[in-house]
């Protein structure tokens, strides 16, 4: 019944000339490989398929293998089913045509018992750091709300792929990169997921189980808010171990008002937006943040773009997480701070070569407080703390101009 419920729908489809709905990977991407695990210990079955190649998307960027594997327990039919229904599901208070008991992933909803509910997708991006990667994988998987989980990984051997397989969780899929940053792996989390929302956090923080329904709340409550900035705790017994980044809001929401750069921005380790905001702003600069050639400022470039576009921010100070990423204090600690200093003086001043006047009033404040700070420290006969940072956030600024600035996308571009 079910199947010749999908037969009619796809023929009426074809009589309006209405497209198929995209399937759960993008066509955009060079090659991606699916393999389905349709039992807890069954081995990685051979299936693969190829996606269609497409040209660059922006100048300087480059075709990159990918593979992703699926740890799904459902059929091909089961998830052609879901993709068909995907669209009604967006109105408000609809059904499945054919009530099915377990959930079925769709596009971007979920059935469950015949009712759509929408689906959250985690991207964690990870690098050779197998066990943090699975012990964040676990956190995330003790929620229960709908969610699909993307662990994006950059790692040099097929560790932290085969301890990830062990979990056997139908939410969890793995995809394999070539590429190095954590904005590509971001990015590309992006596009291959298939929920309204997408959330991020990093392989070196734990969630709490109620942690995607919190954040899902925030969304729900104001179909307004475009992006969600969760509270990033450091754990007490690390707080004198070193520097781990935390954040903490103060101010709950933004919209149309700029707030001194990075005073009161959210960071990565507990982010979430609407898919449609990437959709209208763009994703991350790829030029930004860790392992990209300017070293940071990913989120308060991608935020700036945010507000600049009058969306709003949400800080939300019950949507937390726990960062356990320990740099020692002294030479690790400052080099980490002084790459936040080069990428936050790179992203800001991109703005201002746009012409944006409250990028450059936005600068020329971060300046001033900094400069401030140093000159108190010194008349105190104190060390001149924050001096390094100055010194690196004006680097920064210096070192954009080696690369061009696209005005549609508001995106660094390599030279030519």
């Amino acid at each position: 019944m079910a199947e010749r419920s999908l037969r009619c729908r796809t023929r009426a489809r074809a009589a309006r000339g209405t497209p198929r709905p995209a399937r759960g990977t993008p066509s955009d991407l060079p090659k991606v490989a699916s393999v389905y695990l349709d039992s807890p210990g069954e081995a990685y079955s051979s299936a693969e398929s190829r996606c269609q190649e497409a040209g660059e998307r922006r100048a300087g960027s480059r075709a990159r293998d990918h593979r992703c594997h699926r740890f799904q327990h459902q059929t091909k039919r089961q998830a052609e089913a879901g993709d068909a229904d995907a669209d009604a599901a967006r109105r408000p208070g609809a059904t499945s045509p054919a009530c099915r008991a377990p959930p079925v992933i769709g596009r971007s909803v979920v059935w469950v018992q015949g009712v759509a509910r929408p689906v959250v997708s985690v991207v964690v991006p990870t690098r050779n750091r197998n066990a943090h990667a699975v012990a964040c994988a676990r956190s995330i998987l003790e929620n229960r709300d709908f969610l699909e989980l993307l662990v994006v990984d950059q790692s040099d051997g097929a560790q932290t792929r085969d301890e990830l397989k062990e979990l056997g969780d139908p939410r969890l899929r793995y995809v394999q990169t070539d590429t190095r940053g954590v904005t590509a792996s971001r990015n590309l989390g992006i596009e291959l997921s298939r929920g309204d929302v997408v959330a991020f956090t990093d392989d070196d923080c734990r969630v709490p189980p109620n942690w995607t329904e919190s954040l899902s709340a925030v969304f729900e409550a104001d179909p307004d808010v475009a992006v969600v900035c969760g509270r990033v705790v450091v754990p007490e017994d690390l707080r004198s171990k070193g520097f781990t980044e935390s954040f903490e809001p103060h101010v709950r929401e933004w919209q149309g008002r700029y707030p001194p750069f990075g005073s009161d921005w959210g960071i990565t380790a507990n982010l979430s937006l609407r898919k449609s905001v990437v959709e209208r702003v763009g994703p991350f600069d790829p030029m930004l943040g860790a392992g990209a050639p300017l070293r940071s400022g990913g989120e308060p470039d991608l935020l700036f773009r945010v507000l600049r576009a009058g969306l709003k921010i949400v800080n939300a100070a019950e949507v937390t997480v726990d960062h356990l990423g320990v740099r020692a204090f002294g030479a690790e600690s400052q080099k980490l701070m002084r790459g936040y200093g080069k990428g936050t003086g790179a992203a800001l001043f991109k703005h201002i070569r746009l012409g944006d006047v409250d990028a450059a009033r936005v600068y020329a404040g971060f300046v001033a407080a900094n400069v401030q700070r140093v000159c108190e420290n010194l008349i105190k006969g104190q060390r001149p703390t924050g001096l390094g940072y100055l010194v690196s956030f004006l680097q920064g600024s210096l070192d954009s101009w080696q690369y061009g600035v696209d005005k549609q996308s508001r995106a660094y571009t390599p030279r030519a």
